[in-house]
């Protein structure tokens, strides 16, 4: 899709100004699409080329496919997916297109339309591929894109001259496009007019004598008969009727004075109009359904044909000027329409079985809006060319369709007398009158249910709104109570947890008080058995001062004399050596227990200083501790009994040999020999 126009971008951007994500929710779709003047069958089209994928609303590429859909469905394009691919004109939306401002402008403001332009722009027109003297929607625009005009612009000058919103345009009308297209681009003019020029119009429509402009299919409309300003004053001119007395003398081949269908479905396809166009001109001139048409019905038909390719609208019911004057012409006829029976079931027009087109329904018109029927009135003297067009699009889109006035029949008219015309026209004010109030009736009834309709809709947004605002606050709170229930369930997880933690806190409490205790007392133990060692050291030092003195006692200093004296001695020396030998190896056997208790003693300091440690890891081994503390007292205890016996042992030995030393001190008196000796010397 090619990118979009600055202009399509701003009406895009206002559209989506209040969707959230560049969505168009369904209820915001269909009020922008109502605004439009579609028809419901052309607005589905569009919708479901939009929404391809049956989502249920409308992104932004999507909204802007559905735009130009729309703009494309508003020139009398029929809507396809291709058309989204091209270059748009701009929708016309009432709520974002306010209508303009009337303009004042003279006909100096405009210049003529030259013959040569005119020429010029109808060669075009026939290079372009017209076809039986019409050019369709898309190759108009496939040339109007070249003059690289703004859309907006191009769009504009398309509702100028597409009057009959038939979505194709003829020579004319395509004559006036290329006209404005030109001026703009040359600056003969800024801006474009509200409504096309009449001097303008009348050019566009005058034949050019030099240049064969006609299609090969429709050499008979290829001329005017008729002015415009004839046209819309309703005014039949002598030059026109005497052209429609040649041509339905040539089609009443049989002279009956009256042509059937047969014979003017040809003729009147010429003009290339619309058959739906044709189908509601032919209700006009046969109001009875006849199948055929007298001369004042073929008058009628050829007048609003010419009509219809100025661009002038085909009104729901023929003005009562325009049957009075016909009534004139009526008298000089020669020939009158057979009677046929006014029979609801007589044959309507022809083109609805070759063509198929819908009938004269105003609610089923696609110039005019879907909900709005406008009553027929006669037209005003002053009127302007794009004065049909001001019923044509709906205010108020959901109003019921009325049923429009049916005309009276022409016959009536024609066969009256002039001393008749007085009553025929009270006749027909005072139905006028009934028709106006009760359309007034209606009016106000369709006021009324749409004021209770819009009411209606008020309440139905509040509900909305307050429903939205409930669904926010349950959702609100939905998650609040759901919080609540997470942290009531994180609560009682936490309380059961404090529990546990509470009773192994005093488990472990009463452990550690427990196990306090034990250290307390394997604490005293402790200094009980330093107590013990300590005593035990003491006696080990007595015993080794002793064995120290025992070892001095021994040590005799030799002394001289003779041989003699000196065997005596020696004898007495080896005894006594011999003596202090055993008493020597006694002496050297209890040192030895003497060592080998001092070894135990400082395997018990060793012992201790283990305990010590254990004393300290006894609040990281609490599990532990029982077993090892009851093991180690028992340990010290066995060793504590094992240390006090054997103390007791060296005791009783230190004491057996202390006393012997004694006595052989005691009774260690010299020799004789020894005290000669002494007295000798």
């Amino acid at each position: 899709m090619i990118p979009p126009s600055p202009d399509e971008t701003t009406v895009l951007d206002r559209i989506l100004s209040n969707a959230a994500n560049d969505t168009l929710e369904p209820d915001a779709a269909v009020e922008l699409f109502l605004q439009s003047g579609l028809t419901p069958e052309v607005l589905a089209d569009v919708w479901g080329l939009a929404d391809k994928e049956s989502k249920g609303y409308l992104s932004r590429e999507e909204v802007m496919v559905a735009l130009r859909l729309m703009g494309w469905a508003q020139r009398g394009v029929p809507v396809k997916h291709e058309l989204s691919d091209k270059c748009a004109p701009i929708v016309i939306l009432s709520s974002f297109n306010p209508p303009a401002a009337s303009e004042k402008f003279s006909p100096n403001d405009y210049p003529p339309l030259s013959p040569s332009a005119q020429a010029q722009y109808q060669r075009i027109f026939e290079r372009a591929g017209a076809s039986e003297g019409v050019l369709s929607c898309e190759r108009v625009w496939q040339l109007w894109i070249k003059s690289e005009l703004p859309v907006s612009t191009l769009a504009t000058i398309w509702d100028l001259v597409d009057k009959r919103k038939e979505g194709y345009l003829n020579a004319a009308e395509f004559c006036m496009s290329m006209y404005f297209i030109e001026g703009l681009l040359d600056n003969h003019f800024t801006s474009l007019p509200n409504t096309i020029p009449l001097h303008i119009q009348n050019q566009a429509f005058e034949p050019l004598p030099s240049v064969d402009v006609q299609s090969p299919k429709s050499p008979l409309f290829a001329h005017q008969p008729i002015k415009i300003s004839d046209l819309e004053a309703w005014n039949f001119s002598p030059s026109f009727l005497d052209f429609t007395k040649r041509q339905f003398t040539d089609l009443d081949t049989a002279g009956s004075g009256f042509v059937t269908g047969d014979a003017l479905v040809p003729f009147l396809l010429q003009s290339t109009l619309s058959p739906h166009a044709l189908s509601l001109i032919w209700d006009l001139a046969d109001p009875s359904h006849t199948g055929h048409l007298s001369y004042q019905g073929f008058t009628i038909a050829l007048f609003m044909v010419y009509r219809a390719r100025c661009g002038l609208d085909i009104p729901n019911a023929l003005p009562l000027s325009c049957n009075l004057l016909l009534s004139a012409v009526s008298e000089e006829t020669e020939g009158t329409d057979p009677e046929q029976p006014e029979d609801d079931e007589a044959p309507t027009s022809p083109f609805l079985s070759v063509h198929e087109p819908r009938r004269r329904d105003s609610s089923k018109d696609p110039r005019l809006s879907l909900y709005e029927n406008k009553p027929p009135s006669p037209p005003p003297k002053d009127r302007t060319p794009d004065a049909p067009n001001q019923g044509r699009s709906s205010k108020s889109p959901r109003r019921t369709p009325t049923t429009p006035t049916v005309p009276p029949k022409p016959d009536e008219y024609f066969h009256q007398s002039p001393a008749s015309d007085n009553d025929a026209l009270h006749a027909e004010l005072r139905r006028i009158k009934d028709s106006l109030s009760t359309m007034r009736q209606e009016n106000e009834h369709l006021h009324t249910a749409l004021e209770a309709a819009q009411e209606f809709q008020a309440q139905l947004e509040e509900e909305r709104e307050e429903s939205a605002q409930a669904s926010a606050r349950i959702n609100y709170l939905r998650k609040e109570i759901h919080k609540r229930d997470e942290k009531m369930l994180q609560l009682e997880a936490s309380c059961k947890d404090n529990e546990r933690l509470g009773m192994e806190n005093a488990t472990l409490q009463a452990r550690v008080h427990e196990l306090s205790t034990k250290l307390q007392n394997s604490t005293a133990e402790l200094e009980v058995q330093k107590l013990v060692h300590h005593e035990l050291r003491e006696e080990s030092e007595s015993l080794r001062r002793q064995a120290e003195e025992m070892r001095e006692s021994m040590h005799v200093p030799s002394s001289g004399g003779d041989e003699e004296l000196q065997m005596l001695i020696n004898e007495d020396l080896a005894r006594e050596n011999t003596r202090l030998r055993r008493q020597v190896q006694e002496l050297t056997e209890s040192v030895a227990q003497l060592q080998s208790a001092s070894v135990e003693l400082d395997a018990q300091k060793q012992i201790e200083r283990s305990l010590t440690r254990e004393n300290r890891r006894l609040q990281r081994r609490i599990r532990d501790m029982e077993s090892g503390n009851v093991e180690t007292q028992t340990q010290l205890r066995r060793r504590v009994e094992e240390l006090t016996t054997e103390n007791q042992r060296l005791r009783q030995q230190a004491s057996h040999q202390t006393a012997p030393r004694v006595q052989e001190e005691s009774s260690d008196v010299p020799p004789p020999a020894y005290e000669e000796i002494a007295v000798v010397s």
